[in-house]
């Protein structure tokens, strides 16, 4: 299962705090002053703070500031009580909960702060991908297998650079799901890109193609995966393999299947 622990060892490894939003203490400290129009479109619009949550607030970018893990959870509760919160305050506290989470090492916490943070829309398009990452590992040290697979398909869709091995990571999980089209999809993903970029796909991602095509019972796709295998490792096991799908198909075809043979023993 070392193709399981990649997903723990490299979503571990994610500091997210350095991606997230910070609160700015002057934002937080007084109002915000009243923009010119052409100001406004040039700058974009400004978070939105009431003056009860800047009183708080400013207070509890402070113990972010000074990596007051405890001190700064204890006050998001108060944060949170306070009336008709705008969508940038809850965005605010979202924020300061996946700080204090990860600063204070609860992995469990920090997992919930996630997935509250990816469920209100908070995330920046250039986060998603990491933040889908770093659940797939946490769901893969508990064992959790769907959650696993469902956040990994999420950071494999939220990445436009996906590396064959993280398409062969996915091609495994929807294997072990019993799920072989999908299997099938990701593990060709792989082959085709490591091919793409004139380097030799591992031979195992041909393997764990057969065995889907066979779950499948696709012998044409079998048969073109094979004869894909055999192009980059030749063998006379998956030979054998290709000819006896020939002498299925052809209904023993004798000229079809010396052809085969005379294939064979020349490679």
């Amino acid at each position: 299962y070392s193709w399981l622990h990649r997903i723990s060892a490299i979503g571990m490894a994610l500091t997210l705090a350095v991606m997230l939003p910070t609160v700015a203490d002057a934002q937080l400290a007084k109002p915000r002053k009243k923009a010119e129009p052409e100001a406004t479109q040039e700058q974009g619009p400004q978070p939105e703070y009431s003056k009860e949550f800047r009183k708080v607030a400013a207070k509890a970018q402070g113990f972010a500031n000074d990596q007051k893990w405890a001190d700064l959870l204890a006050m998001l509760p108060e944060l949170e009580a306070l009336p008709n919160p705008t969508r940038d305050e809850k965005k605010a506290i979202a924020t300061w909960r996946l700080q204090a989470t990860q600063g204070s090492g609860d992995q469990e916490g920090f997992a919930a702060a996630i997935e509250v943070f990816l469920k209100e829309g908070f995330a920046e398009p250039g986060q998603i991908g990491a933040m889908h990452r770093q659940l797939a590992a946490h769901y893969s040290a508990k064992q959790e297998r769907e959650k696993t697979l469902y956040h990994f398909r999420q950071f494999v869709d939220a990445t436009p650079d996906v590396e064959p091995d993280e398409f062969e990571t996915l091609g495994r999980l929807y294997l072990q799901a019993n799920n072989y089209a999908d299997a099938t999809l990701f593990l060709g993903k792989a082959i085709d890109l490591r091919a793409s970029r004139k380097e030799t796909p591992k031979e195992m991602w041909f393997q764990l193609r057969d065995r889907c095509y066979i779950e499948q019972k696709d012998e044409a796709g079998r048969l073109a995966n094979l004869e894909a295998l055999v192009g980059y490792y030749p063998n006379k096991e998956y030979y054998s393999r290709i000819v006896a799908i020939y002498q299925n198909q052809t209904k023993d075809d004798r000229v079809v299947m010396l052809n085969a043979y005379r294939l064979a023993i020349s490679d």
